[in-house]
């Protein structure tokens, strides 16, 4: 960044933290304004309690649960072997998991020998 680039970003944070200030030291009539303002919006959309406590049971965090759990391990695989499915891109451990399940289906685990 140049120092013109600098001195605006400056500028910037410093108009940013005034606004907040003042923000924080708002006025009941300026609060009335703004809160006047919003609810005159036609896309002000009023969140009551009953459509929050809908909306906030459904908000999940995290990645949504599949059907299928899987089991957190830890496994040494051999440095090729990691190299070539990370080099395959993003999912590669999903790929690991499904070359094992396609061993599974045409293979017996129980017969393969314990090194």
């Amino acid at each position: 960044m140049t120092a013109d680039g600098l001195s605006v970003y400056a500028k910037q944070t410093e108009e940013s933290v005034k606004f907040m200030k003042h923000a924080n030291e708002m006025t009941d009539a300026e609060d009335a304004a703004i809160t006047a303002a919003a609810l005159s919006d036609p896309d002000t959309v009023l969140i009551t309690d009953e459509l929050w406590e809908s909306v906030k049971s459904r908000a999940k965090r995290g990645r949504p649960a599949t059907g299928m759990t899987k089991e957190r391990i830890s496994i040494c695989l051999s440095p090729n072997v990691v190299e070539q499915f990370r080099a395959s891109g993003s999912g590669w451990q999903t790929r690991i998991d499904a070359v094992l399940q396609h061993w599974l289906k045409r293979h017996d685990a129980s017969q393969v020998p314990r090194l």
